[in-house]
C-alpha cells in the first residue's frame, strides 16, 4: 500500500514578482490595443460629424413665448418625440440653467458651512 502525500510549496517571492511584472506587461499591451480599437470604432462611426452646441435661445423663446399645454399621455411615441425634440432644441439653455442652479446651491451650502465654522470658532 502506497501513501501519497501532496505538499504545497509556495513559489518564491522572486518568481511571484516576475509573474506580476509579466502580467502587468500583458495588461498594459491589452489596454493599448483596446484603446486603439475603440478610437478606430469611434472614427468609423462618426467620420464627418463634429461636436457642436445648439445656439443659446432667448429667455422669451425659452420660457415666456412657450406654448404650455398638457401633453397627451395616451400617445407615447408622440410624447417621447416631443420631449426629445425639446431637449435637443433647448439643450444649451438647460445646461446653463443647470450649471447656474448647481453653483447657487453649492455657494449657499458653502456659505452656510463657512458661517457655522466661523461662529463656532468665535464661541470656543
Amino acid at each position: 500500500m502506497t501513501l501519497f502525500v501532496f505538499c504545497y510549496y509556495p513559489p518564491s517571492k522572486k518568481k511571484m514578482r516576475d509573474d506580476d511584472e509579466i502580467l502587468d506587461v500583458y495588461v498594459s499591451i491589452f489596454q493599448i490595443i483596446m484603446r486603439q480599437q475603440l478610437k478606430q470604432e469611434i472614427k468609423d462611426q462618426f467620420p464627418t460629424q463634429e461636436l457642436r452646441f445648439t445656439p443659446f435661445r432667448t429667455i422669451n423663446d425659452f420660457l415666456l413665448d412657450a406654448t404650455w399645454s398638457i401633453p397627451n399621455f395616451s400617445d407615447f411615441p408622440r410624447l417621447n418625440n416631443r420631449i426629445v425634440s425639446n431637449l435637443i432644441y433647448y439643450q444649451t439653455n438647460y445646461f446653463v440653467f443647470g450649471t447656474v442652479l448647481f453653483l447657487l446651491v453649492g455657494y449657499k451650502l458653502l456659505l452656510k458651512k463657512f458661517i457655522r465654522f466661523f461662529f463656532d470658532y468665535l464661541t470656543s
